[in-house]
């Protein structure tokens, strides 16, 4: 439930400051909207590439395993909505914009605080993987240290 919580304040957030910029009325250059959905393909496209590189073959803790497995499984359906959702507001393309009162939010907007989010949780989480990674290294050279010095394994 708290995760839920979390990720509905995560696209309050975008909608707020899509709205506020709009409001505001700046202007977003086009070729921004595409560059900066060029640069989310990539960061996605590395980082699955770094999770299909995590191997849990040497670690024989079943919970632990299933736990190091279970995270990057998260992660990965994380990063795929995401990157989903971008890809489906830059696909879409419409060129609207919605005004209530003073308040006004253009389509631009909401795409590139969408993008920018999407950036910052892939860089934020792209560190944790690399964490968990040093720490199922950690698990295999122990795993070898203790099967040498105690036989079990």
């Amino acid at each position: 439930m708290n995760q839920i919580r979390l990720w509905l304040l995560r696209i309050l957030i975008v909608l707020i400051l899509a709205i506020a910029f709009s409001t505001i009325g700046l202007d977003i250059q086009k070729n921004a909207l595409a560059d900066l959905f060029t640069v989310i393909g990539i960061i996605y496209t590395l980082a699955i590439g770094f999770m299909l590189g995590f191997s849990f073959q040497e670690i024989y803790d079943a919970d632990l395993r299933n736990k190091f497995k279970n995270i990057v499984k998260d992660c990965f359906v994380v990063f795929t909505v995401l990157f989903g959702i971008s890809a489906l507001l830059h696909t879409l393309c419409p060129d609207f914009a919605i005004s209530f009162w003073v308040l006004k939010l253009e389509y631009q907007f909401l795409v590139v605080f969408w993008d920018l989010f999407s950036l910052g949780y892939y860089c934020f989480n792209f560190n944790k993987l690399r964490k968990l990674r040093n720490n199922i290294d950690d698990c295999i050279r122990q795993g070898r240290i203790d099967r040498e010095r105690y036989g079990k394994g």
